[in-house]
């Protein structure tokens, strides 16, 4: 028997990690990943088993710690 539905998209996470590091909100990560919003919270929650919204404040923090440390300490 075939698969119904369209294939689904390949995500880098890497990327996706990065993205929100940058704090980029869900419509440019799913412009930059060439779908729709919703396919990027499905494919978020099936990776990381948490809501977009959980997992992109987690990310985030790495964005937002990291400038402010490196300036205060030179690195």
């Amino acid at each position: 028997m075939a698969k119904r539905g369209r294939k689904r998209i390949e995500i880098d996470w890497k990327e996706f990690e990065a993205l929100c590091a940058m704090q980029a909100t869900l419509r440019e990560i799913a412009l930059f990943f060439d779908c729709c919003e919703d396919t990027i919270q499905n494919a978020v929650k099936r990776h990381y088993k948490a809501n977009f919204s959980v997992v992109f404040a987690q990310k985030r923090l790495r964005g937002i710690g990291y400038p402010l440390y490196s300036s205060a300490f030179g690195n």
